[in-house]
C-alpha cells in the first residue's frame, strides 16, 4: 500500500515538471526559437554599431525597429505565463531599450547635422559672404606677392614712386590691420570650409567659392607674415649696408671721373639709390618709433651722392640724353596734352618741351588697403605709366622730372599725375642735360 502511494507520488511530479514543456506545442516552440534568433541577430547588429564606431543610419535603423515590431509580435502569440517564453520577453525588453538608445542617439546626430547645415548655409549665403570672399581673395593676392616683399627682391630697387613700390608701401603700412581681419575671417570660416556635405543651390557654389580662397589665403599667409616681420627687422641694417655699398661704388666713380656711373639708367648707382629710398619710406609706413630717424638717414645719403655728383655735374650734364619715349598707344597725344595741361597749374613758369613716358604700356594693380583716416577698407584699381617732364632750364639746359600718370578705373578711366616733391637743392646732375640733347 506505501509503494503504490509513493509511485503515484513520483508520477505526479514526473507529470508536472514535464507539463511546461508540454505547454508549447511544436509550432510554438519554433515560433519561440525563430523570436530568440531574431534577438540575437539584431543585439548583434546594435552591438556592430556601438563596437566599431559606426554610426547607426535611418535605413538601418528602420529595418531594426521592423524586425524587432516582427518579434514583438510572434512572442504576443505565445502564451506569456511559460518560462521560456517570459525570458525571451526579458531579452525583448532589453533589446527595446538598447534599440531606443541607438535610435535616440541617430534622431541627436541627424538634428546635429540638420543644424550644422543649416547654420553653414546661413554662413555662406549671409549679407556678409560676398564682402567676405572679395577681402580674402584680395588678401590671396596679396599673399601670394612675399617674394616681392623679400629684402633681396628686385623691386626695391625701382623708382619710388612705382605703382608696385607705393602698393607695397600701402600694404605694409596697413599690415597690422590685414592681418588681425585675415585671421578673423580665417577662424569665422574655418569650420565651413571643412564641411563636406551636400548644401545645394547658390549655397554650395558660395562653399566652394570661399573655400578655394580661404586655402589659399591659408598656404600663403606665413610666408608673407614673414616677409613683412623681416622687413620690421632688418630694413634699417639693409639700408645702411646699401648706404655704404653705394658711398664705395660713388667714391670710385669720382675718383675715375667715370660720369656714366651716375648716369647710366638701371646701373648700379641708381637702384642702390632706389633701393635705399623705398626701404626707408616702406619701413616707416610700419609706424615704428625710429621711422623718422631712418627716414632722415636716407635723405642724407641722398644728400651725400648728389654732393659726390656734383664733382662731375658738369661732364655728366654735357653727356646726358634725352630719355626713349617707348610709349606707343594711340592715346599718347592726349595723354600728353593732360600731362603739359596738369603741370602748368602747380609749376606755371616751366617751360615744358617735351613729355617721356619710359614704359611701353600702363602697368594695372588692384588692392584692398586700410585707409586710416576713413577706418575703412577702400579698393584701388589703377593703371600707372612713369614719365619724364622735360623742362627749360636758362639758355642753354634743361632738366628731368619724373612723374607718374595713373588712370583710375573706379572712377571712370579718370588721369591722374603724381609727381616727385622737389628738393632744395633742385634738380641732381644726372636730372640735368643739354638744351641741345632734347629731342625736337
Amino acid at each position: 500500500m506505501g509503494m503504490s502511494r509513493l509511485r503515484i507520488a513520483f508520477l505526479a511530479v514526473v507529470v508536472l515538471s514535464t507539463s511546461a514543456l508540454a505547454a508549447l506545442d511544436k509550432k510554438q516552440q519554433g515560433q519561440l526559437k525563430r523570436a530568440n534568433n531574431f534577438i540575437d541577430t539584431i543585439q548583434k547588429t546594435l552591438d556592430g554599431y556601438t563596437s566599431d564606431g559606426r554610426q547607426l543610419n535611418e535605413r538601418t535603423s528602420g529595418e531594426l525597429q521592423k524586425r524587432y515590431e516582427r518579434v514583438a509580435g510572434d512572442l504576443a502569440a505565445l502564451p506569456a505565463d511559460e518560462p521560456e517564453v517570459k525570458e525571451a520577453a526579458a531579452h525583448l525588453a532589453g533589446l527595446k531599450a538598447n534599440l531606443d538608445k541607438a535610435v535616440g542617439a541617430l534622431a541627436a546626430t541627424t538634428q546635429a547635422a540638420a543644424d550644422e547645415k543649416g547654420a553653414i548655409i546661413a554662413l555662406v549665403t549671409g549679407p556678409d559672404a560676398a564682402r567676405d570672399l572679395a577681402t580674402l581673395r584680395a588678401d590671396a593676392e596679396l599673399f601670394s606677392e612675399s617674394n616681392l616683399y623679400a629684402l633681396d627682391s628686385y623691386l626695391w630697387r625701382r623708382w619710388p614712386t612705382h605703382s608696385d613700390v607705393q602698393a607695397m608701401k600701402s600694404a605694409v603700412g596697413s599690415w597690422s590691420k590685414t592681418q588681425a581681419e585675415y585671421q578673423a575671417l580665417e577662424s569665422k570660416y574655418r569650420a565651413a570650409a571643412g564641411y563636406r556635405g551636400m548644401l545645394g543651390g547658390e549655397a554650395s557654389r558660395s562653399h566652394t567659392d570661399l573655400n578655394l580662397a580661404l586655402r589659399d589665403c591659408q598656404d600663403r599667409y606665413q610666408p608673407f607674415a614673414d616677409a613683412v616681420a623681416n622687413i620690421a627687422a632688418h630694413a634699417p641694417e639693409e639700408l645702411e649696408k646699401e648706404a655704404a655699398a653705394l658711398k664705395s661704388a660713388a667714391d670710385t666713380a669720382v675718383a675715375k671721373k667715370d660720369h656714366t656711373a651716375f648716369t647710366a639708367n638701371e646701373g648700379a648707382i641708381e637702384a642702390m639709390r632706389y633701393r635705399i629710398a623705398n626701404l626707408a619710406a616702406v619701413y616707416s609706413a610700419l609706424g615704428k618709433g625710429d621711422a623718422d630717424k631712418v627716414l632722415a638717414r636716407a635723405k642724407q645719403v641722398e644728400d651725400e651722392l648728389v654732393s659726390k655728383m656734383e664733382a662731375l655735374a658738369e661732364v655728366i650734364v654735357q653727356t646726358n640724353t634725352d630719355p626713349a619715349d617707348r610709349y606707343a598707344g594711340n592715346d599718347r597725344a592726349d595723354l600728353e596734352r593732360f600731362v603739359r595741361a596738369t603741370w602748368a597749374k602747380p609749376f606755371p613758369k616751366d617751360q615744358v618741351l617735351g613729355v617721356r613716358f619710359t614704359e611701353g604700356a600702363f602697368a594695372r594693380r588692384t588692392s584692398l588697403d586700410w585707409d586710416q583716416s576713413a577706418t575703412a577698407w577702400v579698393k584701388h584699381d589703377a593703371s600707372s605709366l612713369p614719365l619724364w617732364v622735360v623742362v627749360k632750364d636758362g639758355n642753354d639746359r634743361a632738366i628731368l622730372w619724373h612723374a607718374t600718370l595713373r588712370r583710375l578705373h573706379l572712377k571712370g578711366d579718370q588721369l591722374e599725375l603724381e609727381w616727385a616733391t622737389r628738393g632744395s637743392r633742385g634738380a641732381a646732375p644726372n636730372q640735368r642735360l643739354l638744351l641741345a640733347n632734347v629731342r625736337k
